[in-house]
C-alpha cells in the first residue's frame, strides 16, 4: 500500500484529509479522503503525473464539467475536481460496499434475474447520459460499485472521454489506452476517436456476459489476443456456458455484441427493454453451441467452435482491470489471398487493416482497398494511366499519396492526397517529371524520387520544391520522427544492374548504405524489411537510436514479386503484411484445395506439398499441414491461419467432433528414419490453450477420425510400424486392432450413424460393420485415392487413383447393407484426391489448379504477422 505525495497532501490540506489508498491503476490512484468541509469520506482519484503533463489541468477541467451535471439514481456523481499542485484529481461519493469486480472475483457467475437486473439498471444510467451527449467508453465491472443493498452506481462517467479530449492526440504517445481490452467494442479496437453510445452498449454486453457466464465472451492471455478475438472471433455461445438463461437474455446479449454498430441493437434503453422482454429475439441472430470441457475427457461434450485468428493490437488495461487467467498459446497469423486477373500492388495498410492497392490494368490504373472481410476490392479512384500506380498510404492511415500525368504541362506530374472514405483530393504540388516513390515524414514534409532529377522535398504548407542530389533514387521510405529517410538508389556502376537501400540524414545530406538490396522499409517492432533473390522477402534488426543494423538478417517470407529485388510489400504498425505473390499461375502448379459442388470447384488457400488434409464438422473449414505444421481455413473467406508451431514434422491434422480442438501427428528426429519418435497431440482450434499430448499410442499414431463418443480411429505412422486399422477408446491408453486381413487397409472411415466402417484395399472400396468388422461389401472396384461419406449416410464419394474421376455410390443401410451402381460425377477442374463432404453436397478436395489466365496475380495478406516475424528471430536468440 503506497502513501501519498507529500507535494498532494500540502497541496489539499484544508480541502482535503488522504486517509489510505483504496486502488490504483494505469489511469489513476484512488485514495480515502476526508471533505473536512462536509465531513464526509469521498473517494479521490489522482492522475497519474506522466497523464496529467500530457493532459494540461486547464483543458482537462474543461472537459469533465460536461459530466458533472449528470443526475441518475444509478450514476455515481461527480463531488468535485481540480488541480493542486500539478496534481490533476475528481472526486466523488465513497460507497460502502464493493465493486461488480470485487464480487464477480469472489462469486465467478451471478444468479441470472440478478446479472439482469444490474445490466438493465446500469442501462438506464447509460441512457441517461447518452441523451445528454456523454459516452462512458470505459464500461467494466470495476466501474460499476454495488452499494450496501447491492444497487449499482456507474462511476468515471466521461472520464475516459475528459482525459482523451484534454490530451488530444498527444495520448498515444504515453501508450495509454482507454478501455480496458475484455470490455472494448470492436470500434475502440481500431482506433476510433469517436464511439458512440452503441460502443457503450458493447460494453455492457460484456459486463453482462460476464456476470452470466464467469468470464468475458472474448478473453485471451494478452491484450492483442483479446483484441484480435473481438475483431475476428464469433460470439460463442452463452447457452452453453449457463444453460438457464432465458432465450430472450441470450439474443438481447447477441445484438449488444454485433461487432458492427450499425447492425447493433440501437440504444441502451432497447437493450435494457430487450432483457425485460420474453418474447425478444435478436434479428437474425445465430446463436452458436459451444460445449464445456474437452472431448477427451468428455466426449459427450457438443460443440461448434471457430476463431480464424486475431489482428494483434497494441493496447493497454484501465485501471483496476483485471485479466482472465488462461493458459493460452501465441496468436496465430492469419493469411488470405486477394486475386485479380491483374497485377496488384499493395500501396500501404491502414490501422485497421485495410489493404490499400494499385492495381494495374493495360489501359488504366486503379487505386483499389480490400477491407477485412469484404470478398473483393473496392475500388476508390481511377487514376490514369498503368503507369500512375506510384503512391503511399499517409502514416495517419486516413489518405493516400499519389502522382498523376499533370493534365495540362506535357512531362510534368502532380502530386494529391486522396483522402481514402471520401475520395477528396488537395493538391501537394507538381513534379518536373514522372515520380518513382512518395514517402511523408512526421513534420508532413512529402519527398518525391523523380526519375531523372533524383530526391525533392515538398514542405508541408509551403510553396516551392527542394531538389536534393541523390539521380539515382528510384524510391523513398520514411523512418519515424522527420530527419532520416531510406531511399533505394540504383547501384549504375555494377556489373549487373541492382540497387541497394541507403540512409539518408536530410539535416546533414550524409548517406551510409545500409542494405544490399533496393526496397527497404522501417517496421514497427524495430527492423527493416527488404527483397533478396529469387524472391525473398528479408528482415533484419534496426537501431533507431544508432542508426545502424543491430544483428544478422533472416528471411521471413518466400514467393515475393520483385523487380530488381524490390518488394511488392506493404505493413502497418499493428502486424498486417501484404505482398504481391510472383505470377499467379507460377505458384499455383502444385496442390490446391478445391471448395464447392462437383462441376463447380473453385481453389482456395495456398499451394500445398502434400495431402494431410480434412473438412471440419460444421463443413466450413478445413485443416491441412503446410511446412510441417497444421493450419487451418475459412473456406468461404479463403482465411488461413497457422494453428501449430512444433518443432517436428506434423501430420494428419483431424478434428474432434465439436470441433474446438485439432490432433495431430507429431513427427520427431531425422526425416529419414521411417521408425522415428512421434507423438500424437491435440490443441485448440481458437489458440486458447498450448498444445498437449495425448496417451502414447506409439507406434500406432496416426489419427484417421474421431468419433462422437471420443473414439479415435488410427492407422499405423509408417508402414515399417505395422498396418491394419486400430482405434483407442475412451478412459484407454492402449489402442485395438479391429481389421488387418490383408495387411493394406486404409483411409478409414466410420459412416454418420457410427455402423459401418469404410476403407481402401486392394482392389477397390469396401464395407464392414463396425466396430465389429463383420461383413465386406466392395462398393468400388479398382485402385482408388480415397473414399469419404456424404453427411447423411446415404452414399460414398470416390476418388479414382489411375484418372482424375470422382463417383458417387448410393448406399442404403436402413436393412442390412447394400449399394448401387457407381454414378460418374462432372469434375471440373480435375480432382486427385476427396477429403471430405459438407453439407449441400459440398466437398473438399485438393487438385493441380492453374489460372485460364496466364496473367492471373494475387496479392497474400498476413494478419498479426508479427507473431510470425519476432518467432522467426526468437529462435535462434536473434543472432
Amino acid at each position: 500500500m503506497s502513501t501519498p505525495d507529500p507535494r498532494l497532501v500540502a497541496a489539499l490540506a484544508g480541502r482535503y484529509r488522504i486517509e489510505r489508498e483504496l486502488g490504483e491503476g494505469g489511469m489513476a490512484t484512488v485514495w480515502l479522503a476526508h471533505d473536512l468541509k462536509h465531513d464526509r469520506p469521498v473517494a479521490m482519484k489522482v492522475l497519474k503525473p506522466e497523464l496529467a503533463a500530457q493532459v494540461g489541468g486547464g483543458r482537462f477541467l474543461a472537459e469533465i464539467r460536461t459530466t458533472a451535471n449528470l443526475q441518475h439514481p444509478h450514476i455515481l456523481p461527480l463531488f468535485d475536481s481540480g488541480e493542486a499542485d500539478g496534481f490533476l484529481f475528481y472526486v466523488m461519493p465513497f460507497v460502502e460496499g464493493e465493486s461488480l469486480r470485487d464480487r464477480l472475483d469472489r462469486e465467478k457467475q451471478l444468479p441470472v434475474d440478478v446479472a439482469v437486473s444490474i445490466a438493465r439498471k446500469v442501462a438506464g444510467a447509460l441512457q441517461e447520459a447518452h441523451d445528454r451527449g456523454v459516452v462512458h467508453r470505459d464500461v467494466k465491472p470495476a466501474n460499476i460499485l454495488l452499494d450496501h443493498r447491492g444497487e449499482p452506481l456507474v462511476a468515471d462517467f466521461g472520464i475516459a472521454l475528459a482525459v482523451q479530449e484534454a490530451g488530444g492526440g498527444r495520448l498515444t504517445e504515453t501508450g495509454l489506452s482507454l478501455g480496458t481490452p475484455y470490455y472494448m467494442s470492436p470500434e475502440q479496437t481500431t482506433g476510433d476517436r469517436t464511439p458512440d453510445a452503441r460502443s457503450d452498449v458493447w460494453s455492457l454486453g460484456c459486463v453482462l456476459w460476464e456476470m452470466l457466464a464467469g468470464e468475458p465472451p472474448f478473453h485471451g492471455s494478452t491484450a492483442q489476443a483479446v483484441l484480435g478475438r473481438i475483431l475476428t472471433q464469433d460470439l460463442p455461445s452463452l447457452s452453453a456456458a449457463r444453460k438457464s438463461v432465458p432465450a430472450n437474455v441470450a439474443h438481447a446479449l447477441s445484438a449488444a455484441l454485433e461487432k458492427l454498430p450499425a447492425d447493433r441493437i440501437e440504444s441502451a434503453r432497447a437493450f435494457s427493454d430487450a432483457l425485460a422482454d420474453s418474447n425478444y429475439r435478436a434479428p437474425g441472430a445465430a446463436l452458436g453451441t459451444v460445449g464445456a470441457g474437452s472431448w477427451w475427457r468428455d466426449p459427450r461434450s457438443i460443440a461448434l467452435g471457430a476463431a480464424l485468428g486475431v489482428l494483434a493490437l497494441a493496447a493497454g488495461t484501465g485501471w483496476m482491470g483485471r485479466a482472465p487467467a488462461t493458459d493460452a498459446a501465441p496468436p496465430g497469423v492469419v493469411r488470405f489471398l486477394i486475386e485479380s486477373r491483374q497485377l496488384i500492388q499493395p500501396l500501404g495498410v491502414r490501422p485497421d487493416g485495410t489493404v490499400v492497392m494499385g492495381v494495374g490494368t493495360s489501359s488504366n490504373g486503379i487505386v483499389a482497398m480490400r477491407r477485412p472481410g469484404s470478398p473483393q476490392l473496392d475500388t476508390v479512384r481511377a487514376v490514369g494511366s498503368a503507369a500512375t500506380i506510384v503512391g503511399r498510404v499517409t502514416p495517419d492511415g486516413d489518405g493516400i499519396l499519389i502522382a498523376v500525368p499533370h493534365p495540362e504541362i506535357e512531362g510534368s506530374w502532380t502530386v494529391l492526397r486522396v483522402d481514402l472514405d471520401t475520395g477528396a483530393e488537395r493538391f501537394l504540388g507538381t513534379l518536373p517529371h514522372r515520380a518513382n516513390g512518395l514517402a511523408q515524414t512526421a513534420d508532413g514534409t512529402v519527398w518525391a524520387t523523380v526519375q531523372g532529377t533524383g530526391l525533392i522535398r515538398m514542405p508541408s504548407g509551403a510553396e516551392g520544391l527542394d531538389t536534393l542530389p541523390y539521380p539515382n533514387a528510384i524510391l523513398v521510405s520514411e523512418l519515424p520522427g522527420d530527419s532520416h529517410l531510406l531511399l533505394t538508389v540504383v547501384d549504375l556502376e555494377a556489373e549487373s544492374p541492382g540497387a541497394k537501400t541507403v540512409l539518408l540524414d536530410t539535416r546533414s545530406g550524409d548517406t551510409t548504405t545500409v542494405l544490399p538490396s533496393g526496397g527497404g522499409v522501417w517496421v514497427q517492432p524495430g527492423y527493416l524489411l527488404y527483397g533478396a533473390p529469387p524472391a525473398r522477402l528479408m528482415a533484419v534488426p534496426f537501431d533507431l537510436d544508432r542508426m545502424v543494423t543491430s544483428g544478422a538478417e533472416r528471411e521471413v517470407e518466400s514467393e515475393v514479386f520483385q523487380v530488381l529485388g524490390i518488394t511488392l510489400a506493404a505493413v502497418n504498425e499493428q502486424g498486417v503484411l501484404a505482398y504481391t505473390l510472383p505470377n499467379f499461375s507460377v505458384i499455383a502448379e502444385g496442390w490446391r484445395l478445391l471448395w464447392g459442388v462437383p462441376g463447380n470447384l473453385r481453389a482456395v488457400g495456398p499451394v500445398l506439398s502434400h495431402l494431410d488434409v480434412n473438412l471440419s464438422p460444421d463443413g466450413g473449414r478445413a485443416s491441412y499441414t503446410l511446412d510441417d505444421q497444421a493450419w487451418v481455413i475459412d473456406l468461404e473467406s479463403g482465411t488461413t491461419r497457422q494453428l501449430t508451431f512444433e518443432a517436428g514434422a506434423v501430420h494428419n491434422p483431424v478434428w474432434t467432433p465439436d470441433g474446438r480442438e485439432i490432433v495431430y501427428l507429431e513427427f520427431i528426429g531425422d526425416a529419414g528414419d521411417s521408425l522415428r519418435d512421434s507423438r500424437m497431440r491435440r490443441i485448440a482450434v481458437d489458440g486458447s490453450r498450448n498444445p498437449e499430448d495425448l496417451p502414447d499410442t506409439h507406434p500406432i499414431t496416426a489419427p484417421q477420425q474421431i468419433l462422437a463418443d471420443g473414439t479415435v480411429v488410427l492407422v499405423p505412422s509408417s508402414v515399417d510400424a505395422g498396418n491394419g486399422i486400430w482405434v483407442l477408446r475412451p478412459g484407454e491408453s492402449t489402442p485395438v486392432e479391429i481389421l488387418n486381413r490383408s495387411g493394406n487397409e486404409e483411409l478409414p472411415r466410420v459412416s454418420p450413424d457410427g455402423e459401418y466402417m469404410s476403407y481402401l484395399d486392394t482392389g477397390g472400396v469396401y464395407v464392414s460393420r463396425f466396430p465389429s468388422m463383420e461383413g465386406r461389401w466392395r462398393v468400388w472396384s479398382g485402385e482408388a485415392v480415397s473414399a469419404e461419406w456424404s453427411p447423411d449416410g446415404t452414399s460414398i464419394l470416390i476418388q479414382n487413383a489411375e484418372i482424375p474421376e470422382m463417383w458417387r455410390v448410393a448406399v442404403e443401410t436402413s436393412a442390412g447393407f447394400s449399394s448401387a451402381a457407381p454414378e460418374l460425377l462432372p469434375s471440373t477442374p480435375p480432382v486427385q484426391a476427396i477429403h471430405g463432404v459438407g453439407p449441400g453436397g459440398r466437398l473438399l478436395g485438393t487438385g493441380s489448379f492453374v489460372p485460364s489466365d496466364s496473367d492471373s496475380y494475387a496479392v497474400m495478406v498476413a494478419l498479426n504477422w508479427w507473431t510470425h516475424l519476432e518467432r522467426i528471430f526468437a529462435e535462434d536468440g536473434g543472432n
